[in-house]
């Protein structure tokens, strides 16, 4: 109540009592009244207006700063959050194809390869004339025959045909001695042996390869310490083996008929040889289809050691079409998606055989190389949905800017109220100031999820394109024998894209909060 150059005006009570208790029908407002005439509500004068303004902001002023007390970090994270919001579309783009064409290879409509194509030496191995004595031309390194994708075949095989020089520690069965590299002398014996049990299928087999399927379980640390008790990531992959026996001085054909007698049945010729893209393999500063690369390889050991016998064999992992990522199982519209890839190792061995009868021969192995190829695919039709993706991502960007616009100018609204006989009326930029320092204390989520509007958009967008997100995600770990060339730009950008499942994940919440709302009558407003 306030008594100024004799004007008396009504004051109004907006405490509670304590018989309020359900709502604000409940409150009760007491009303004092002085001796002032009733007209004296709106007073002519200005000093009454200005006594009249001063009482009614000492009801309703909202003094957000000293209600909340925001501290450094509060800051922060509004501005952080608020940065992200309104630059999502221009970091992320408007759909993942913008973004899979900076980190991957179109080799032809609809498909992308995302892993390599590599071709790359493992190790040479040659055995000297003095027991146990060998060289090499690098580490056999556990990596190469344990825990890279390319020795899922061979470690199978060393099971099917139970090759007893496969050690057991890189078959899972007991830890290994050395957990790094391996010894020249076990690596060799163990290629020798494992060409030799090929080659007895093989030849049982008419010629004809040996085919088998895997299944694997996928575990990586992330996974092994996060993850691992609730699902489990599986893979499918047909493995092929390969006898080519000794052709000197024939060249090796891999892809074409034999000149004389039957064509082989498709099913025996190698993955490669049907691809609807070339595959082509550098070798200095030529380049070859991958049948061709290999057929060179088998020429330049022939040319090496004209004396010794050279054959070979090659085992392929074609990793089965899959959707790792598919939410078909959910009713919305979605790209498709199907993810291949292809590995091929090749061994190629050199004998020294003699026969003392001319009937039998006997063969002493002298040099074993081990050399791989490696390339993975993207099959999608994420470019066709792109022009809905777009207007999505588009709308609700331009929503999220309107909302937030009109937020500010509500902040800087209030602080015109607040300040209307200050000098901050007069100084616009003050006020400008003001309303900045004011606006990042209201709490970021009203501004981001306070709407379903861009949520919904953002969520069903995602679930779109969401499957080629997670591929071009896994780009980022994939390396050639075990080895990262980590990008940070390329790092900052995919992580962008796969913070859109904040998206689903805030829409999920929504949902369940509607939900209950619905069935037990729960407003979370009380």
């Amino acid at each position: 109540d306030e008594y100024k150059n004799g004007n008396r005006f009504h004051a109004v009570d907006l405490s509670c009592t304590e018989q309020s208790a359900n709502s604000i029908e409940d409150r009760t407002r007491s009303t004092r009244t002085f001796d002032a005439p009733v007209n004296v509500m709106t007073p002519d004068t200005e000093p009454a207006r200005r006594d009249f303004m001063r009482a009614t902001r000492a009801l309703t002023r909202a003094d957000i700063k000293s209600a909340l007390k925001p501290t450094i970090f509060d800051y922060t994270l509004s501005l952080v959050g608020l940065g992200l919001l309104l630059t999502d579309v221009f970091r992320s783009g408007l759909g993942t194809v913008v973004v899979v064409r900076g980190h991957a290879t179109r080799v032809e409509p609809g498909k992308i390869l995302f892993f390599g194509p590599y071709n790359y030496p493992v190790v040479d191995i040659r055995a000297n004339e003095h027991p146990n004595a060998y060289t090499a031309t690098a580490n056999a390194t556990v990596w190469s025959y344990k825990y890279d994708s390319v020795s899922t075949g061979m470690r199978a095989l060393a099971e099917l045909l139970n090759v007893s020089a496969y050690p057991a520690c890189l078959r899972y069965q007991e830890e290994c001695t050395d957990p790094i590299n391996i010894a020249w002398s076990t690596a060799f014996r163990m290629i020798d042996e494992m060409v030799d049990a090929i080659q007895h299928n093989v030849q049982q087999n008419i010629g004809a390869p040996l085919l088998f399927t895997t299944q694997i379980l996928w575990i990586d640390r992330v996974h092994q310490i996060l993850v691992q008790h609730l699902w489990q990531q599986s893979q499918k992959w047909m493995h092929r083996a390969y006898y080519f026996p000794p052709r000197d001085p024939q060249p090796l054909t891999l892809c074409l008929p034999p000149l004389r007698g039957r064509r082989q049945p498709d099913y025996q010729l190698p993955t490669f040889c049907s691809m609807t893209f070339r595959w082509v393999c550098t070798e200095g500063n030529s380049s070859f289809p991958i049948w061709e690369h290999i057929a060179y390889r088998m020429k330049v050991f022939q040319q090496r050691y004209p004396d010794l016998t050279i054959d070979m064999s090659m085992i392929t992992n074609e990793r089965l079409g899959t959707n790792r990522y598919a939410v078909s199982q959910f009713p919305q519209p979605h790209a498709f998606l199907r993810e291949w890839g292809l590995e091929v190792t090749t061994w190629i061995r050199g004998r020294r055989c003699h026969s003392s009868d001319g009937l039998h021969e006997s063969c002493t192995t002298v040099v074993v190389s081990d050399y791989r190829y490696e390339l993975g695919t993207v099959e999608h039709d994420t470019a066709e949905w792109l022009r809905v993706t777009s207007v999505l991502r588009a709308f609700a960007q331009l929503y999220v800017l309107a909302r937030i616009s009109l937020y500010f100018v509500a902040v800087f609204a209030m602080q015109s109220v607040e300040n209307v006989e200050s000098s901050l009326m007069v100084n616009w930029h003050r006020r400008v100031i003001a309303a900045w320092k004011t606006f990042p204390i209201i709490p970021p989520q009203v501004l981001i999820y306070g709407s379903y509007v861009p949520v919904v958009a953002n969520a069903v967008a995602h679930l779109i394109d969401c499957s080629n997100v997670h591929v071009l995600g896994e780009t980022m770990w994939n390396g050639l024998e075990g080895r990262l060339e980590f990008n940070l730009w390329t790092h900052i950008r995919t992580t962008t894209v796969l913070m859109r499942n904040t998206w689903v994940l805030v829409l999920g919440l929504q949902l369940s909060i509607i939900n209950k709302m619905a069935s037990v009558a729960w407003d979370p407003r009380r």
